[in-house]
């Protein structure tokens, strides 16, 4: 298996007071420790929803992504719709 650490000064997301990349287990394990302490984590349990990983962020910000578009697409829709009712509303007096 090749080193995948990155070095001091190489682009990393997450990175120690070294400038060296946090490694995926230890983001994973910050994740569980501070779930865990909110209730949002239990690491014995069989059941997927009662446990929080960093995959679960994968999922909510695409879900959260999709929410604003169709939010934005609504409010689209809707800003076009008034501005016809309004030219409509002179022809109706």
């Amino acid at each position: 298996m090749a080193n995948t650490a990155h070095k001091p000064g190489e682009d990393a997301l997450f990175t120690d007071y070294l400038g060296t990349a946090i490694q995926k287990q230890a983001i994973e394990r910050r994740i569980a420790k501070h779930a865990a302490k909110l209730g949002l984590h239990d690491p014995n349990s069989n059941d997927l929803s009662k446990r929080l990983t960093p995959h679960c962020f994968r999922h909510f910000f695409t879900r959260a992504s999709y929410i604003h578009l169709a939010c934005w697409v609504l409010m689209k829709d809707m800003s076009t719709w008034a501005r016809k009712m309004n030219s409509y509303a002179g022809s109706w007096s």
